[in-house]
């Protein structure tokens, strides 16, 4: 599952719940920080077995470059000022969907998703 513009989510159940996937037969969860959080580099988790395999059969990957420490900080502060002001995703999701109302009413513009997604 990839949650790259979902990681500031509270509960990633909410996610799974949408979707109708229960969390334990979730592999892997990757994302990247660029979107979410405005900064670079990503992260994975997931089941020992899942993490083992990738950590053993991607190092050249995984390992090549460490994220800089001002990427890691942008991340740092951003998750904070998500803590400290909870009211930021209602207000997100609230804006989401005058969005939406906005876009669905011009003629011939169609979406292949949802208005949560």
């Amino acid at each position: 599952m990839r949650v790259t513009h979902l990681v500031c989510l509270e509960n990633l159940e909410e996610v799974t719940e949408y979707c109708r996937i229960p969390v334990e037969k979730i592999d892997i969860i990757t994302g990247a920080m660029g979107h979410a959080l405005a900064t670079e580099g990503g992260f994975c988790t997931g089941s020992a077995r899942v993490t083992n395999h990738q950590r053993l059969s991607s190092s050249g990957y995984v390992f090549s470059a460490s994220l800089p420490p001002y990427f890691a900080s942008a991340a740092i502060t951003a998750i904070d000022i998500h803590e400290e002001n909870p009211g930021l995703i209602t207000k997100l999701k609230k804006n989401i969907a005058i969005l939406w109302k906005g876009l669905s009413a011009i003629q011939g513009l169609s979406f292949a998703s949802s208005p949560e997604s």
